[in-house]
C-alpha cells in the first residue's frame, strides 16, 4: 500500500464481525515489536508500507537486529524486483511516532520466490489456485537492521506446531493499514491448518502483509500473514521447521 493512499483496489479481506481495533497505545507489550516497515522498489520512489515484527533468535532474547516480515513487502514483480531502501518504524502510531525510525542493511526471502511471486495488486480470486499456493508458500523474509533494538523484555520467537497444536487456536494480529499508519488489533480463531499455509477469519486490509501471526496471550508466532482466500478467511504462510530453519539462517 502506498503510504497515504488508501484507493488501491483492496486485495484483503474484511470480515463480517471482525473488526480490527486501533491499539492506543503501541509503547506496550505486545506491541512495542511490531513496526512500519516502510520500502522503496527500483521502478519508483514512492514509499509503500507493511507490517514487522522484531524478533529474537534464542528463548530469553531481549535485544536483536531482526524484523521478520513477508517475501512481498521485499520483492514485488509490478515495481521492478527487490526493493531498494527498507526503513522500520517501531511502533508507530501516527500522529504519534514514539521511537522514530531505523534504517535495514540487509533483506532475505527464499531464492524461488521471484520465479512464483504475484504481483500485489491483482486480487487473488482472479488466479489459478496453484500458483497462489506456490506464492504463499514461500511468501516469508527478514530484514535485518543497522542498529540492534531492545525494546524491554524478551522477544518474540518463532515457533513450530504440531496441527494439533493450532487448530482453533485463538490467534492475533497486530499490524497497519487499517488505520493507515497507526496500528490496529484483531483476534480471531484459525480454522484451516495445512502442511504450508494457515486460514483465520480475521480482517486486514492493505499494510497488514507481514504482520506477525500470534497465538494470543503468548509471543509465539506460529505463521505470517500474507493474502486474502476466495473464502470468507484471510491467510498466511505456517511456520515449518524448514521455514523456521530458513529464516535463521538469515539471522547472521
Amino acid at each position: 500500500m502506498k503510504i497515504n493512499d488508501l484507493q488501491e483496489e483492496n486485495v484483503f479481506k474484511p470480515i463480517h464481525g471482525n473488526t480490527p481495533l486501533r491499539v492506543p497505545d503501541t509503547t506496550i507489550a505486545p506491541y512495542k515489536t511490531v513496526g512500519l516497515l516502510v520500502t522503496v522498489f527500483p521502478s519508483t520512489t514512492e514509499e509503500f508500507i507493511g507490517t514487522a515484527t522484531l524478533i529474537g533468535k534464542n528463548d530469553g532474547d531481549e535485544e536483536s537486529l531482526y524484523l521478520l516480515t513477508c517475501a512481498h513487502n521485499l520483492y514485488s514483480k509490478n515495481r521492478g524486483g527487490k526493493a531498494v531502501s527498507v526503513k522500520f518504524i517501531r511502533a508507530s502510531n501516527v500522529p504519534i511516532v514514539p521511537f522514530g525510525e531505523v534504517e535495514a542493511e540487509g533483506w532475505f526471502y527464499p531464492k524461488g520466490y521471484e520465479s512464483v511471486s504475484i504481483p500485489d495488486d491483482v486480487p487473488l480470486r482472479f488466479l489459478n489456485e496453484k500458483l497462489i499456493e506456490e506464492d504463499i508458500n514461500l511468501d516469508y523474509g527478514i530484514v535485518k537492521l543497522k542498529k540492534a533494538i531492545k525494546p524491554g523484555g524478551t522477544l518474540p520467537l518463532m515457533q513450530v506446531k504440531t496441527d494439533v497444536g493450532l487448530q482453533n487456536k485463538p490467534l492475533q494480529i497486530n499490524g497497519y493499514g487499517w488505520f493507515n499508519e497507526a496500528m490496529s488489533a484483531a483476534k480471531g480463531n484459525l480454522t484451516e491448518v495445512n502442511p504450508l499455509s494457515l486460514r483465520y477469519p480475521i480482517s486486514t486490509v492493505k499494510g497488514a502483509s507481514g504482520s506477525a501471526l500470534v497465538l494470543d496471550g503468548t509471543t509465539e508466532i506460529i505463521g505470517i500473514h500474507t493474502r486474502e482466500t476466495d473464502k470468507e478467511v484471510n491467510q498466511g504462510v505456517r511456520i515449518t521447521q524448514e521455514v523456521k530453519d530458513k529464516l535463521l539462517s538469515w539471522m547472521v
